[in-house]
């Protein structure tokens, strides 16, 4: 078994990417296009060989930028530490305290090539304590000039170890189990405070919401604990802590929950990494209840910022062998319209997950909502949905076009943006279809996909297909998945019951292999 391991800060900066509001498409067209810039702040330690950085940008729409320049400017940061490109890059150069970046003609989801890695390096001799500023312009026609400064510093260096590294287990869906977190201070210096920080599969629940904890979903994302760590001690909490697996996790498979220790210092940069990139969300809500200790000895004096020399082994994962037979049902939904040559009729499609189980994108056995659209002859796209690709046959090992929004396509390929599709919830699509030609019960298909290789089959194969039926005079379809009548003019759309259920790809930390 091997278990990889991604930095927290790296994990936190995609979850606010996914979590961050994204402008209604009618915003978006009537106002220029907005930006979200993080330039971190970086704690280094004396004489160590720094760290990496880099200028965070992400946008919530899709845009094509002109004109675009990157600069970092390192000026402020002279008598305590040296900025360099870690590798050189296709548009950028340096000159003095100046690294800069341009690109004539850029994407938005590509702005990240103008952000190459830098290490920031403290000169030598520099004691803890000294600090300077650093700041990063970044500017591209017709868009506002957008301005970042953040800190470096020089920073005691601690040593922060789990004890325990991996620990297995086996329960059930609802099953209930306590642990008690453990840290030690692997150091020759006391620790002032530290944060644990849960990367849970998603069968975790916390059965207890204490107060110095925050929560997402009824699963602990923080905790913070103000103890003073002495060196060369180890903690626990002040309880075993309990957890329960859902009802509706799927069975079997496995559960990860991991959890990395950080100083305070750290998590004020990474609360101040989701505060610009609009994702303050991703940290969860405070507990309402008792506040979960650590076992410490004696407070020492106040001390100054610190970072961890170690980050490797601060690192706890517990590995849950879900056991029993717990699976969800996902069922195509379907549709029917009629209307005259040239008219444009919507049908909503997509999938329904029937239960009892929910299905999630935390494991690579699950799919969640995927699906593959065969159009009906004689009809056409006029648009492409969101999180919807021309494809160029029906089959899961089909490929996709080279155009994704190729409206004489007649196979679309969508992929379910949620994270999860809950028992009862469907994800569906809108299609805009032409009548081309009236051909009367014109019949294309909907059907549910597997996308991966060892994706878990489904518990009931006879509804994975829809059919959808244009220009039929019966209101009634053959009952395979969910089907879903709509006789439509121009203009008119019977909505499907329910709203699609939602996420772009999986915040998995631990890879487990068997």
């Amino acid at each position: 078994m091997s278990f990889k391991k991604r930095g927290f800060a790296a994990i936190a900066i995609a979850a606010a990417f996914a979590g961050a509001a994204v402008a209604p498409a009618s915003a978006a067209q009537s106002s220029a296009p907005q930006l979200a810039v993080h330039l971190p702040d970086v704690l280094v330690t004396p004489d160590s060989e720094g760290r990496q950085a880099n200028v965070v940008i992400a946008s919530a729409e899709s845009f094509v930028a002109h004109d675009v320049t990157v600069q970092v400017d390192s000026s402020g940061l002279a008598g305590v530490a040296t900025v360099t490109p870690v590798f050189p890059r296709q548009g950028c150069s340096a000159s003095g305290a100046l690294f800069t970046c341009r690109g004539t003609e850029i994407i938005s989801a590509q702005l990240f090539l103008l952000t190459p890695n830098l290490l920031v390096k403290p000169l030598p001799g520099v004691a803890p304590g000294a600090s300077g500023t650093w700041k990063v312009t970044i500017s591209a026609a017709g868009l506002p000039t957008i301005h970042r400064e953040a800190t470096v510093s020089v920073v005691e260096g601690i040593d922060l170890t789990a004890p325990v590294s991996k620990l297995r287990m086996e329960s059930t869906p609802g099953g209930t189990f306590t642990h008690s977190l453990e840290i030690s201070n692997s150091g020759e210096r006391a620790v002032d405070g530290v944060v644990a920080f849960f990367y849970p599969d998603f069968g975790f629940t916390s059965k207890l919401q204490y107060s110095n904890c925050t929560f997402v979903d009824g699963m602990m994302r923080t905790c913070v604990f103000d103890e003073q760590l002495a060196a060369g001690t180890g903690y626990v909490t002040s309880e075993a802590v309990p957890f329960r697996f859902r009802e509706d996790l799927v069975a079997p498979r496995n559960q990860v929950l991991s959890v990395q220790w950080i100083t305070v210092a750290e998590f004020e940069k990474l609360k101040k990494q989701l505060a610009d990139l609009g994702g303050v969300g991703f940290l969860g809500q405070p507990g309402t209840g008792e506040r979960l200790a650590l076992q410490a000895k004696a407070q020492a004096g106040a001390r100054g910022q610190q970072t961890d020399v170690n980050i490797a082994d601060n690192w706890f994962d517990l590995l849950v062998d879900i056991k029993g037979d717990n699976d969800a049902d996902l069922a195509a939904i379907g549709g029917s319209g009629s209307s005259s040559a040239g008219q444009v009729i919507t049908l909503e499609l997509g999938v329904k997950n029937l239960g009892p189980a929910s299905r999630d994108q935390g494991s690579s056995d699950d799919g969640v909502g995927a699906f593959t659209f065969a159009l009906p002859p004689g009809s056409s796209l006029t648009e492409m949905p969101e999180e919807c690709a021309a494809w160029l046959g029906m089959p899961a090992d089909a490929n996709r076009d080279p155009v994704r929004e190729n409206l004489a396509a007649r196979y679309v390929r969508c992929f379910n943006p949620k994270p999860v599709l809950l028992a009862g919830d469907q994800a569906t699509f809108p299609f805009k279809l032409r009548i081309d030609q009236v051909i009367p019960s014109a019949k294309g298909t909907v059907e549910v996909l597997t996308i991966c290789p060892s994706c878990r089959e489904d518990k009931n194969p006879a509804n994975d297909t829809a059919d959808v039926v244009l220009n039929t005079p019966a209101p009634a379809l053959p009952t395979t998945g969910v089907q879903t009548g709509l006789i439509a003019g121009v203009g008119v759309l019977l909505a499907l019951a329910g709203v699609a259920a939602f996420v772009l790809g999986r915040r998995r930390r631990v890879d487990v292999v068997e």
